[in-house]
Protein backbone atom coordinates (compact mmCIF):
# COMPACT_ATOMS: atom_id res chain seq x y z
CA UNK A 1 0.00 0.00 0.00
CA UNK A 2 2.94 2.49 1.20
CA UNK A 3 4.87 1.78 -2.23
CA UNK A 4 1.75 2.70 -4.25
CA UNK A 5 0.80 5.35 -2.18
CA UNK A 6 4.71 6.83 -2.59
CA UNK A 7 3.85 6.69 -5.96
CA UNK A 8 1.50 10.04 -5.63
CA UNK A 9 4.14 12.21 -5.45
CA UNK A 10 5.02 14.52 -8.43
CA UNK A 11 9.05 13.09 -9.15
CA UNK A 12 9.88 15.23 -12.11
CA UNK A 13 13.43 15.18 -13.07
CA UNK A 14 13.40 18.76 -14.74
CA UNK A 15 13.61 17.76 -17.80
CA UNK A 16 14.72 20.97 -19.45
CA UNK A 17 13.56 22.53 -22.97
CA UNK A 18 16.30 24.95 -23.23
CA UNK A 19 14.82 27.63 -25.68
CA UNK A 20 11.51 28.04 -23.44
CA UNK A 21 9.62 30.84 -23.53
CA UNK A 22 9.61 30.66 -19.53
CA UNK A 23 11.98 32.46 -17.34
CA UNK A 24 13.63 31.04 -14.22
CA UNK A 25 11.81 33.07 -11.92
CA UNK A 26 11.22 33.48 -8.82
CA UNK A 27 15.22 33.61 -7.24
CA UNK A 28 15.58 36.81 -9.26
CA UNK A 29 12.49 38.58 -8.23
CA UNK A 30 14.30 41.96 -6.95
CA UNK A 31 16.72 41.91 -9.72
CA UNK A 32 13.76 41.47 -11.84
CA UNK A 33 11.69 44.13 -10.41
CA UNK A 34 14.78 46.80 -10.66
CA UNK A 35 15.80 46.09 -14.16
CA UNK A 36 11.38 46.66 -14.86
CA UNK A 37 11.73 49.80 -13.21
CA UNK A 38 14.78 50.72 -15.19
CA UNK A 39 13.28 49.51 -18.46
CA UNK A 40 9.80 51.68 -17.72
CA UNK A 41 12.02 55.04 -16.75
CA UNK A 42 14.09 54.56 -20.25
CA UNK A 43 10.82 54.47 -22.25
CA UNK A 44 9.01 57.37 -20.93
CA UNK A 45 11.71 59.80 -23.11
CA UNK A 46 12.75 57.16 -26.07
CA UNK A 47 11.97 58.23 -29.45
CA UNK A 48 9.70 56.04 -31.60
CA UNK A 49 12.46 54.00 -33.34
CA UNK A 50 14.19 50.50 -33.27
CA UNK A 51 15.19 51.18 -29.59
CA UNK A 52 12.21 51.62 -28.73
CA UNK A 53 10.97 48.92 -30.37
CA UNK A 54 13.76 46.72 -28.89
CA UNK A 55 13.28 47.82 -25.45
CA UNK A 56 9.21 47.11 -25.90
CA UNK A 57 10.40 43.53 -26.75
CA UNK A 58 12.49 43.39 -23.11
CA UNK A 59 9.57 44.38 -21.36
CA UNK A 60 7.53 41.56 -22.49
CA UNK A 61 9.71 38.89 -21.43
CA UNK A 62 10.37 40.67 -18.30
CA UNK A 63 6.30 40.62 -17.93
CA UNK A 64 5.86 36.89 -19.69
CA UNK A 65 5.95 35.29 -16.07
CA UNK A 66 4.35 37.27 -13.81
CA UNK A 67 1.73 39.54 -15.54
CA UNK A 68 0.59 38.14 -18.33
CA UNK A 69 -1.78 40.91 -19.58
CA UNK A 70 1.27 43.62 -19.11
CA UNK A 71 3.09 41.45 -21.50
CA UNK A 72 0.27 40.94 -24.16
CA UNK A 73 0.16 44.80 -23.93
CA UNK A 74 4.25 45.24 -24.67
CA UNK A 75 3.99 42.82 -27.09
CA UNK A 76 1.32 44.51 -28.56
CA UNK A 77 2.90 48.46 -28.46
CA UNK A 78 6.15 46.70 -30.03
CA UNK A 79 4.43 44.85 -33.39
CA UNK A 80 2.17 47.95 -34.11
CA UNK A 81 5.48 50.10 -33.65
CA UNK A 82 7.66 47.97 -36.01
CA UNK A 83 4.91 47.44 -38.42
CA UNK A 84 4.77 51.46 -38.62
CA UNK A 85 8.88 51.54 -39.08
CA UNK A 86 8.86 48.75 -41.32
CA UNK A 87 10.86 47.67 -38.99
CA UNK A 88 10.70 43.45 -40.16
CA UNK A 89 13.28 42.08 -37.57
CA UNK A 90 11.30 44.15 -34.60
CA UNK A 91 7.61 42.52 -36.37
CA UNK A 92 9.08 39.07 -36.48
CA UNK A 93 10.49 38.87 -32.93
CA UNK A 94 6.90 40.32 -31.67
CA UNK A 95 5.51 37.77 -33.72
CA UNK A 96 7.24 35.64 -31.86
CA UNK A 97 6.70 36.30 -28.62
CA UNK A 98 2.71 37.08 -29.12
CA UNK A 99 3.52 32.92 -30.02
CA UNK A 100 5.39 32.26 -26.80
CA UNK A 101 2.84 33.46 -24.48
CA UNK A 102 -0.35 31.83 -26.38
CA UNK A 103 2.27 28.75 -26.03
CA UNK A 104 2.79 29.18 -22.19
CA UNK A 105 -1.53 29.74 -21.36
CA UNK A 106 -1.65 26.44 -23.80
CA UNK A 107 -3.30 27.95 -26.60
CA UNK A 108 -1.40 26.35 -29.43
CA UNK A 109 -3.06 27.13 -32.48
CA UNK A 110 -2.86 30.80 -31.47
CA UNK A 111 0.80 30.44 -30.49
CA UNK A 112 1.27 28.32 -34.41
CA UNK A 113 -0.35 30.84 -36.34
CA UNK A 114 1.82 33.83 -34.97
CA UNK A 115 4.79 31.53 -34.78
CA UNK A 116 4.36 31.18 -38.59
CA UNK A 117 3.80 34.68 -39.07
CA UNK A 118 7.31 35.05 -37.81
CA UNK A 119 9.33 32.75 -39.62
CA UNK A 120 7.77 34.22 -43.00
CA UNK A 121 8.85 36.93 -42.21
CA UNK A 122 12.53 35.49 -41.15
CA UNK A 123 12.48 33.92 -44.19
CA UNK A 124 11.88 36.69 -46.10
CA UNK A 125 14.76 38.94 -44.72
CA UNK A 126 16.84 36.40 -44.49
CA UNK A 127 17.04 36.11 -40.35
CA UNK A 128 18.33 32.38 -40.24
CA UNK A 129 18.95 32.63 -36.48
CA UNK A 130 14.97 34.35 -35.94
CA UNK A 131 14.13 31.44 -38.44
CA UNK A 132 16.02 28.48 -36.12
CA UNK A 133 14.13 30.07 -32.95
CA UNK A 134 10.53 30.01 -34.64
CA UNK A 135 11.38 26.06 -35.70
CA UNK A 136 12.40 25.64 -32.42
CA UNK A 137 9.40 26.94 -31.05
CA UNK A 138 7.45 25.00 -33.25
CA UNK A 139 9.22 22.12 -31.80
CA UNK A 140 8.07 22.81 -28.05
CA UNK A 141 4.49 23.53 -28.98
CA UNK A 142 4.34 20.28 -30.49
CA UNK A 143 5.96 18.25 -27.77
CA UNK A 144 3.15 19.88 -25.64
CA UNK A 145 0.54 18.46 -27.30
CA UNK A 146 2.51 15.12 -27.06
CA UNK A 147 2.81 14.96 -31.17
CA UNK A 148 6.32 13.81 -30.86
CA UNK A 149 7.01 12.89 -35.08
CA UNK A 150 5.91 16.72 -35.77
CA UNK A 151 7.90 18.04 -33.11
CA UNK A 152 10.99 15.97 -33.80
CA UNK A 153 10.60 17.25 -37.32
CA UNK A 154 10.58 21.18 -36.26
CA UNK A 155 13.68 20.42 -34.12
CA UNK A 156 15.41 18.76 -36.51
CA UNK A 157 15.12 21.96 -38.47
CA UNK A 158 15.76 23.72 -36.18
CA UNK A 159 19.60 22.16 -35.60
CA UNK A 160 20.02 22.10 -39.27
CA UNK A 161 19.89 25.81 -39.44
CA UNK A 162 22.02 26.45 -36.49
CA UNK A 163 24.73 23.61 -37.57
CA UNK A 164 24.76 25.94 -40.71
CA UNK A 165 25.20 28.98 -38.63
CA UNK A 166 28.00 27.68 -37.02
CA UNK A 167 25.92 28.20 -33.67
CA UNK A 168 27.42 25.75 -31.04
CA UNK A 169 24.85 26.92 -28.18
CA UNK A 170 22.04 26.77 -30.60
CA UNK A 171 22.99 23.22 -31.47
CA UNK A 172 23.46 21.90 -28.01
CA UNK A 173 19.77 23.48 -27.22
CA UNK A 174 18.40 21.28 -30.00
CA UNK A 175 20.33 18.12 -29.46
CA UNK A 176 18.61 18.15 -25.87
CA UNK A 177 15.63 18.75 -27.34
CA UNK A 178 15.53 16.25 -29.47
CA UNK A 179 16.60 14.38 -25.91
CA UNK A 180 13.89 15.56 -24.52
CA UNK A 181 11.30 13.70 -27.55
CA UNK A 182 12.94 10.55 -27.04
CA UNK A 183 12.72 10.24 -23.96
CA UNK A 184 8.84 11.14 -24.10
CA UNK A 185 8.62 8.63 -27.06
CA UNK A 186 10.48 6.00 -24.72
CA UNK A 187 13.28 5.29 -27.16
CA UNK A 188 15.90 5.98 -24.29
CA UNK A 189 19.06 4.90 -26.38
CA UNK A 190 18.33 8.07 -28.64
CA UNK A 191 17.69 9.69 -25.97
CA UNK A 192 21.14 8.80 -24.29
CA UNK A 193 22.45 9.49 -27.67
CA UNK A 194 21.12 13.16 -27.58
CA UNK A 195 21.46 14.26 -24.52
CA UNK A 196 25.53 13.39 -24.47
CA UNK A 197 25.93 15.17 -27.90
CA UNK A 198 24.55 18.29 -26.38
CA UNK A 199 26.89 17.81 -23.03
CA UNK A 200 29.64 17.47 -25.28
CA UNK A 201 29.10 20.64 -26.74
CA UNK A 202 27.79 22.53 -23.41
CA UNK A 203 31.29 21.19 -21.44
CA UNK A 204 33.38 22.93 -23.87
CA UNK A 205 31.43 25.72 -23.82
CA UNK A 206 31.92 25.84 -20.17
CA UNK A 207 28.21 26.35 -19.25
CA UNK A 208 28.02 24.52 -15.76
CA UNK A 209 24.36 25.18 -15.26
CA UNK A 210 23.40 23.91 -18.44
CA UNK A 211 25.78 20.82 -17.56
CA UNK A 212 23.96 19.79 -14.61
CA UNK A 213 21.01 19.97 -16.39
CA UNK A 214 21.88 17.40 -18.91
CA UNK A 215 23.28 15.31 -16.10
CA UNK A 216 19.42 15.62 -14.57
CA UNK A 217 18.05 14.35 -17.74
CA UNK A 218 20.07 11.38 -18.42
CA UNK A 219 19.69 10.43 -14.94
CA UNK A 220 16.03 10.57 -15.31
CA UNK A 221 16.46 7.93 -18.20
CA UNK A 222 18.24 5.36 -16.56
CA UNK A 223 15.17 6.08 -13.79
CA UNK A 224 12.95 5.45 -16.22
CA UNK A 225 14.75 2.08 -17.05
CA UNK A 226 15.16 1.04 -13.68
CA UNK A 227 18.78 1.22 -13.54
CA UNK A 228 18.53 3.06 -9.88
CA UNK A 229 22.38 3.22 -9.46
CA UNK A 230 23.38 4.72 -12.63
CA UNK A 231 20.41 7.10 -11.98
CA UNK A 232 21.78 7.99 -8.22
CA UNK A 233 25.26 8.63 -10.17
CA UNK A 234 23.71 11.25 -12.75
CA UNK A 235 22.15 13.37 -10.13
CA UNK A 236 25.16 13.42 -7.64
CA UNK A 237 27.36 14.79 -10.66
CA UNK A 238 24.23 16.97 -11.78
CA UNK A 239 23.99 18.01 -7.23
CA UNK A 240 27.91 18.66 -7.53
CA UNK A 241 28.02 21.03 -10.46
CA UNK A 242 24.73 22.71 -8.63
CA UNK A 243 26.40 23.38 -5.69
CA UNK A 244 29.92 24.89 -6.77
CA UNK A 245 27.31 27.69 -8.73
CA UNK A 246 24.90 28.22 -5.88
CA UNK A 247 22.23 26.57 -7.68
CA UNK A 248 19.31 26.68 -4.88
CA UNK A 249 16.60 25.41 -6.62
CA UNK A 250 18.07 22.87 -8.83
CA UNK A 251 19.78 22.12 -5.44
CA UNK A 252 16.77 21.37 -3.89
CA UNK A 253 15.30 19.60 -6.86
CA UNK A 254 18.21 17.48 -7.02
CA UNK A 255 17.76 16.63 -2.80
CA UNK A 256 14.46 15.69 -3.38
CA UNK A 257 15.43 13.22 -6.45
CA UNK A 258 18.38 11.83 -4.25
CA UNK A 259 15.59 11.25 -1.67
CA UNK A 260 13.22 9.44 -3.81
CA UNK A 261 15.35 6.91 -4.70
CA UNK A 262 16.95 6.45 -1.37
CA UNK A 263 13.61 5.59 -0.52
CA UNK A 264 12.75 3.02 -3.65
CA UNK A 265 16.86 1.39 -1.82
CA UNK A 266 14.50 1.41 2.12
CA UNK A 267 17.50 3.82 2.86
CA UNK A 268 15.03 5.29 5.12
CA UNK A 269 17.71 7.06 6.89
CA UNK A 270 19.21 8.78 3.57
CA UNK A 271 15.54 9.30 2.17
CA UNK A 272 14.76 12.14 4.84
CA UNK A 273 17.92 13.30 5.32
CA UNK A 274 17.87 14.26 1.51
CA UNK A 275 14.64 15.39 1.68
CA UNK A 276 14.85 17.91 5.19
CA UNK A 277 17.46 19.29 3.20
CA UNK A 278 15.29 20.18 0.22
CA UNK A 279 12.51 21.69 2.38
CA UNK A 280 15.33 23.91 4.11
CA UNK A 281 15.87 25.22 0.78
CA UNK A 282 12.39 25.43 -0.61
CA UNK A 283 11.82 27.43 2.29
CA UNK A 284 14.38 29.59 2.07
CA UNK A 285 13.52 30.33 -1.80
CA UNK A 286 9.98 30.90 -0.96
CA UNK A 287 8.78 28.36 -3.12
CA UNK A 288 5.53 27.19 -1.80
CA UNK A 289 4.49 24.37 -3.73
CA UNK A 290 7.89 23.08 -3.70
CA UNK A 291 7.98 23.46 0.37
CA UNK A 292 4.64 21.80 0.36
CA UNK A 293 5.83 19.07 -1.99
CA UNK A 294 8.80 18.67 0.39
CA UNK A 295 6.12 18.14 3.61
CA UNK A 296 4.54 15.56 1.74
CA UNK A 297 7.57 13.52 0.90
CA UNK A 298 8.53 13.55 4.70
CA UNK A 299 5.34 12.63 5.56
CA UNK A 300 4.99 9.58 3.25
CA UNK A 301 8.48 8.47 4.37
CA UNK A 302 8.08 8.50 8.16
CA UNK A 303 4.73 6.93 7.77
CA UNK A 304 6.74 3.66 5.95
CA UNK A 305 9.11 4.16 8.73
CA UNK A 306 6.30 3.66 11.67
CA UNK A 307 6.81 7.45 12.99
CA UNK A 308 3.00 8.16 13.17
CA UNK A 309 3.75 11.23 15.04
CA UNK A 310 5.93 13.10 12.71
CA UNK A 311 4.16 11.60 9.38
CA UNK A 312 1.08 13.43 10.82
CA UNK A 313 2.76 17.19 11.84
CA UNK A 314 4.35 17.33 7.79
CA UNK A 315 1.16 16.12 6.44
CA UNK A 316 -0.25 18.92 7.98
CA UNK A 317 1.77 20.84 6.90
CA UNK A 318 1.61 20.35 3.41
CA UNK A 319 -2.15 20.31 3.61
CA UNK A 320 -2.08 23.93 4.97
CA UNK A 321 0.04 25.06 2.25
CA UNK A 322 -1.75 23.25 -0.44
CA UNK A 323 -5.37 24.88 0.80
CA UNK A 324 -3.19 28.37 0.66
CA UNK A 325 -2.66 28.17 -2.71
CA UNK A 326 -5.82 26.40 -3.81
CA UNK A 327 -4.39 22.96 -5.48
CA UNK A 328 -7.28 20.97 -5.47
CA UNK A 329 -5.92 18.03 -6.73
CA UNK A 330 -2.75 18.16 -4.23
CA UNK A 331 -4.75 18.89 -1.68
CA UNK A 332 -6.98 15.76 -2.46
CA UNK A 333 -3.50 13.63 -2.70
CA UNK A 334 -3.32 14.70 0.68
CA UNK A 335 -6.44 13.41 2.22
CA UNK A 336 -6.01 10.21 0.34
CA UNK A 337 -2.36 9.98 2.19
CA UNK A 338 -4.09 10.85 5.08
CA UNK A 339 -6.69 7.99 4.44
CA UNK A 340 -4.03 5.58 4.50
CA UNK A 341 -2.37 7.02 7.63
CA UNK A 342 -5.52 6.94 9.85
CA UNK A 343 -6.27 3.07 8.34
CA UNK A 344 -2.79 2.30 10.14
CA UNK A 345 -3.06 3.98 13.41
CA UNK A 346 -6.73 2.65 13.09
CA UNK A 347 -8.75 5.75 13.66
CA UNK A 348 -11.07 4.80 11.09
CA UNK A 349 -13.91 7.74 11.30
CA UNK A 350 -11.09 10.48 10.49
CA UNK A 351 -9.95 7.66 7.90
CA UNK A 352 -13.20 8.21 6.19
CA UNK A 353 -13.60 11.60 6.67
CA UNK A 354 -10.08 12.20 4.92
CA UNK A 355 -11.28 9.95 1.60
CA UNK A 356 -14.35 11.41 1.30
CA UNK A 357 -13.07 14.57 1.36
CA UNK A 358 -10.59 12.98 -1.64
CA UNK A 359 -13.01 11.68 -3.27
CA UNK A 360 -15.23 14.85 -3.70
CA UNK A 361 -12.48 17.23 -4.58
CA UNK A 362 -10.72 14.13 -7.37
CA UNK A 363 -14.42 13.66 -8.60
CA UNK A 364 -14.65 17.26 -9.63
CA UNK A 365 -11.27 17.87 -11.18
CA UNK A 366 -11.58 14.71 -13.02
CA UNK A 367 -8.76 12.33 -11.53
CA UNK A 368 -10.19 9.14 -12.28
CA UNK A 369 -6.48 7.38 -10.73
CA UNK A 370 -6.62 9.10 -7.59
CA UNK A 371 -11.04 8.97 -7.20
CA UNK A 372 -10.17 4.96 -7.74
CA UNK A 373 -7.74 4.92 -5.66
CA UNK A 374 -9.63 6.76 -2.73
CA UNK A 375 -12.56 4.30 -3.43
CA UNK A 376 -10.46 1.05 -2.62
CA UNK A 377 -9.26 2.86 0.60
CA UNK A 378 -12.61 4.40 2.00
CA UNK A 379 -14.01 0.34 1.26
CA UNK A 380 -11.28 -1.38 3.71
CA UNK A 381 -11.54 1.64 6.17
CA UNK A 382 -15.50 0.79 6.10
CA UNK A 383 -14.82 -2.91 6.31
CA UNK A 384 -12.63 -2.15 9.43
CA UNK A 385 -15.37 -0.49 11.05
CA UNK A 386 -18.17 -3.05 10.16
CA UNK A 387 -20.10 -0.78 8.25
CA UNK A 388 -19.91 -3.63 5.56
CA UNK A 389 -23.00 -1.78 3.40
CA UNK A 390 -20.87 1.28 2.30
CA UNK A 391 -17.66 -1.37 2.31
CA UNK A 392 -19.42 -3.13 -0.61
CA UNK A 393 -20.74 -0.04 -2.31
CA UNK A 394 -17.48 1.80 -2.35
CA UNK A 395 -15.58 -1.33 -3.42
CA UNK A 396 -18.19 -1.74 -6.29
CA UNK A 397 -17.21 1.89 -7.05
CA UNK A 398 -13.98 0.72 -7.15
CA UNK A 399 -13.99 -2.06 -9.23
CA UNK A 400 -16.11 -0.23 -12.01
CA UNK A 401 -13.59 2.88 -11.59
CA UNK A 402 -10.55 0.26 -12.35
CA UNK A 403 -12.35 -1.24 -15.50
CA UNK A 404 -13.09 1.77 -16.53
CA UNK A 405 -9.10 3.07 -16.81
CA UNK A 406 -8.49 -0.53 -17.82
CA UNK A 407 -10.75 -0.21 -20.95
CA UNK A 408 -9.19 3.54 -21.68
CA UNK A 409 -5.73 2.08 -21.69
CA UNK A 410 -6.78 -0.70 -23.83
CA UNK A 411 -8.34 1.30 -26.05
CA UNK A 412 -5.24 3.35 -26.73
CA UNK A 413 -3.46 0.30 -26.92
CA UNK A 414 -5.51 -1.45 -29.29
CA UNK A 415 -4.40 2.02 -31.24
CA UNK A 416 -1.09 1.78 -30.97
CA UNK A 417 -1.66 -1.89 -31.93
CA UNK A 418 -3.85 -1.41 -35.24
CA UNK A 419 -0.98 1.52 -36.05
CA UNK A 420 0.92 -1.08 -35.65
CA UNK A 421 -0.63 -3.49 -38.31
CA UNK A 422 -0.54 -0.90 -40.53
CA UNK A 423 2.87 -0.26 -40.52
CA UNK A 424 3.66 -3.93 -40.75
CA UNK A 425 1.21 -4.42 -43.52
CA UNK A 426 3.13 -1.52 -45.68
CA UNK A 427 6.24 -3.46 -44.69
CA UNK A 428 4.45 -6.96 -45.96
CA UNK A 429 3.40 -5.05 -49.07
CA UNK A 430 7.03 -3.84 -49.06
CA UNK A 431 8.70 -7.34 -49.07
CA UNK A 432 5.75 -9.12 -50.98
CA UNK A 433 7.31 -6.19 -53.83
CA UNK A 434 11.02 -7.21 -53.53
CA UNK A 435 10.76 -10.72 -53.35
CA UNK A 436 8.61 -10.20 -56.65
CA UNK A 437 11.10 -7.99 -58.04
CA UNK A 438 13.77 -10.72 -56.88
CA UNK A 439 11.97 -13.31 -58.60
CA UNK A 440 11.83 -11.16 -61.79
CA UNK A 441 15.27 -9.89 -61.67
CA UNK A 442 16.22 -13.92 -61.71
CA UNK A 443 14.34 -14.67 -64.32
CA UNK A 444 14.98 -12.18 -66.71
CA UNK A 445 19.40 -12.87 -65.69
CA UNK A 446 18.56 -16.67 -66.35
CA UNK A 447 16.86 -15.54 -69.63
CA UNK A 448 20.10 -13.24 -70.70
CA UNK A 449 22.67 -16.50 -69.51
CA UNK A 450 20.89 -18.83 -71.65
CA UNK A 451 21.08 -16.17 -74.77
CA UNK A 452 24.72 -15.50 -74.12
CA UNK A 453 25.31 -19.78 -73.66
CA UNK A 454 23.36 -19.96 -77.13
CA UNK A 455 25.81 -17.65 -79.03
CA UNK A 456 29.16 -18.89 -77.23
CA UNK A 457 27.63 -22.74 -78.54
CA UNK A 458 26.79 -21.22 -81.79
CA UNK A 459 29.78 -19.70 -82.21
CA UNK A 460 32.31 -22.67 -80.87
CA UNK A 461 29.98 -25.15 -83.75
CA UNK A 462 31.22 -22.16 -86.60
CA UNK A 463 34.97 -22.30 -85.23
CA UNK A 464 34.66 -26.28 -85.71
CA UNK A 465 33.09 -26.47 -88.60
CA UNK A 466 35.59 -24.08 -90.26
CA UNK A 467 37.90 -26.16 -88.88
CA UNK A 468 36.19 -29.05 -90.79
CA UNK A 469 37.05 -26.86 -94.24
CA UNK A 470 40.82 -26.23 -93.50
CA UNK A 471 41.65 -29.25 -96.13
CA UNK A 472 41.09 -26.90 -99.05
CA UNK A 473 43.51 -24.77 -97.78
CA UNK A 474 46.96 -24.66 -98.10
CA UNK A 475 48.20 -23.21 -94.57
CA UNK A 476 51.17 -23.61 -92.43
CA UNK A 477 51.18 -26.16 -89.29
CA UNK A 478 51.41 -23.71 -87.00
CA UNK A 479 48.40 -21.94 -88.42
CA UNK A 480 46.63 -24.81 -88.05
CA UNK A 481 47.84 -25.77 -84.66
CA UNK A 482 47.01 -22.37 -83.00
CA UNK A 483 43.19 -22.60 -84.54
CA UNK A 484 42.59 -26.09 -83.41
CA UNK A 485 43.68 -24.79 -79.83
CA UNK A 486 41.64 -21.93 -79.97
CA UNK A 487 38.64 -23.96 -80.65
CA UNK A 488 39.38 -26.53 -77.52
CA UNK A 489 40.48 -23.37 -75.30
CA UNK A 490 37.03 -22.14 -75.85
CA UNK A 491 35.36 -25.06 -75.48
CA UNK A 492 37.24 -26.59 -72.02
CA UNK A 493 36.37 -22.06 -70.87
CA UNK A 494 32.54 -22.81 -71.91
CA UNK A 495 31.91 -25.65 -70.18
CA UNK A 496 34.17 -24.70 -66.91
CA UNK A 497 31.20 -21.68 -67.15
CA UNK A 498 28.60 -24.11 -67.81
CA UNK A 499 29.52 -26.39 -64.47
CA UNK A 500 30.27 -23.55 -62.38
CA UNK A 501 27.00 -22.80 -60.61
CA UNK A 502 26.93 -26.59 -59.84
CA UNK A 503 30.77 -27.17 -58.92
CA UNK A 504 29.84 -24.03 -56.43
CA UNK A 505 26.61 -25.59 -54.28
CA UNK A 506 28.72 -29.10 -54.23
CA UNK A 507 31.89 -27.66 -53.24
CA UNK A 508 30.59 -24.78 -51.03
CA UNK A 509 33.41 -22.50 -52.20
CA UNK A 510 35.95 -24.58 -51.02
CA UNK A 511 39.03 -23.35 -53.90
CA UNK A 512 40.43 -26.63 -54.04
CA UNK A 513 37.65 -28.88 -54.52
CA UNK A 514 37.24 -26.60 -57.20
CA UNK A 515 40.26 -26.74 -58.73
CA UNK A 516 40.30 -30.69 -58.08
CA UNK A 517 37.08 -30.58 -60.58
CA UNK A 518 38.59 -28.33 -63.30
CA UNK A 519 41.71 -30.23 -63.43
CA UNK A 520 38.84 -33.18 -63.89
CA UNK A 521 37.59 -31.41 -66.90
CA UNK A 522 40.85 -30.41 -68.11
CA UNK A 523 41.90 -34.69 -68.26
CA UNK A 524 39.14 -35.45 -70.34
CA UNK A 525 39.10 -32.24 -72.72
CA UNK A 526 42.91 -32.81 -73.40
CA UNK A 527 42.90 -36.31 -74.93
CA UNK A 528 40.08 -35.71 -76.94
CA UNK A 529 42.25 -32.34 -77.95
CA UNK A 530 45.23 -34.71 -78.91
CA UNK A 531 43.48 -37.27 -80.76
CA UNK A 532 40.56 -34.20 -82.97
CA UNK A 533 44.39 -32.10 -83.07
CA UNK A 534 46.05 -35.57 -84.75
CA UNK A 535 43.15 -36.17 -87.05
CA UNK A 536 43.03 -32.64 -88.72
CA UNK A 537 46.79 -32.34 -89.39
CA UNK A 538 46.74 -35.91 -91.23
CA UNK A 539 43.39 -34.65 -93.27
CA UNK A 540 44.30 -31.50 -93.79
CA UNK A 541 48.34 -31.94 -95.03
CA UNK A 542 47.09 -35.33 -96.95
CA UNK A 543 44.78 -33.26 -99.00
Amino acid sequence: MMKRLFTFLVLLFIITAQVSAKEEGKKDEIIRNATIDSLLSRLASMDEDTNKVNLLSRLTVAYTVFDVEKAFEYCQQSLDLSKKLKYFKGEGVALSSFGNLYMNQAKYEEAIAKIKEAEKIYVEIGYKKGHAATLNNMGMIYMYKAEYDKSIEFYTLSLNIEIELSNEDGISSSYNNLGIIYYYKGDYDRAVEYYLKSLRIRERLGNKQEVAQIYNNIGGVYYQQGDIKTTEEYFLKSLKIKLEIGDKQGISATYGNLGILAKMQDDFASAVDYQLKALALRKELKDKEATASSNHSLALLYLAWGNYEKSLEYFNEALSIFIELDSKYSVANIHNSLGDYYLQTKDYEKGIESLLLSINLSEGIGNKNLTKDSYELVARLYFESGVFKNAYTFHAKYILMKDTLFNEDRSKEIGKLEAKFEMENKQDEVKRFEEAQILIDHENETRTNNLQFSAILIFIVAVFGFIAVLGRFKLPLRVVEGIIFFAFLLFFEFLLVLSDPYIETYSSGAPLVKLAFNALVAALVFPLHSFFEESMKNRIFKA
